[in-house]
């Protein structure tokens, strides 16, 4: 990763907001100043070594700066974090506060895979780089609302009825649509991110599904990477 003040929005789910603390903690082990926002809500954290504040000021933000990761927010409900307009982000960035600013810039309902609702994903202008997550825990799983978060919408883009399999030839389908992980993406740079790759079966599926999107070309617009 080439180290600058990036802006990296996390889209999809089955691991987008643990994926975006796992990101902001090895980056503070690098001596970079993190900011964490959503464009619109997410769940908050607590941990003593994060500080959250809840502000639409630019100069609160650059105040808060301390030896923790910032959380930001417009306010709580629910135990929720409410979110900030992405043109703040944009503001935020065009001010350097901040080396890295990481987003969540949709919700999932804590589903494995998801389709985006009218107004998703909100993608802040100046992002460097849209990171789509989903879980491959969500391989085999019927198409339903208990896996799939929006599973109607869902069934559109992958061209299947309700209760049938997920398969992994309809990643590929997810990943292409113009209306699956990145939808509104097409001027950002991209990177795929799959979690839950935690045995020898999931890895050789992540293997098999790298040939399957290069074969369609979707490679050349974004690199993929895995986790457990």
């Amino acid at each position: 990763m080439n180290i600058d003040k990036k802006v990296i929005t996390f889209i999809g789910s089955g691991g987008k907001t643990s994926s975006i603390f796992l990101l902001a903690n090895k980056l503070k082990k690098m001596g970079k100043t993190v900011l964490i926002a959503t464009t619109t809500k997410m769940y908050k954290e607590t941990n003593e070594e994060y500080k959250t504040i809840l502000t639409n000021k630019i100069e609160k933000v650059a105040n808060s700066l301390n030896n923790k990761i910032i959380i930001l927010g417009s306010k709580i409900d629910s135990k929720k974090l409410i979110g900030v307009d992405k043109e703040f982000i944009d503001h935020i960035k065009n001010e350097n506060i901040f080396d890295f600013i990481l987003v969540e810039g949709d919700g999932s309902r804590k589903k494995t895979i998801k389709a985006h609702g009218e107004e998703e994903p909100v993608i802040p202008s100046l992002t460097d780089l849209v990171v789509g997550v989903f879980s491959i825990d969500s391989l085999n799983r019927p198409i339903n609302d208990n896996y799939v978060y929006r599973s109607e919408k869902f069934l559109d883009i992958v061209e299947k009825n309700m209760n049938e399999e997920i398969e992994l030839i309809d990643y590929v389908k997810y990943v292409n649509s113009s209306n699956g992980l990145f939808k509104g993406c097409t001027f950002f740079n991209k990177a795929l991110l799959i979690t839950k790759v935690n045995n020898k079966d999931r890895i050789n599926n992540i293997v098999l599904l790298e040939k399957f999107l290069k074969n369609t070309n979707s490679l050349t617009d974004f690199k993929i990477y895995s986790r457990g």
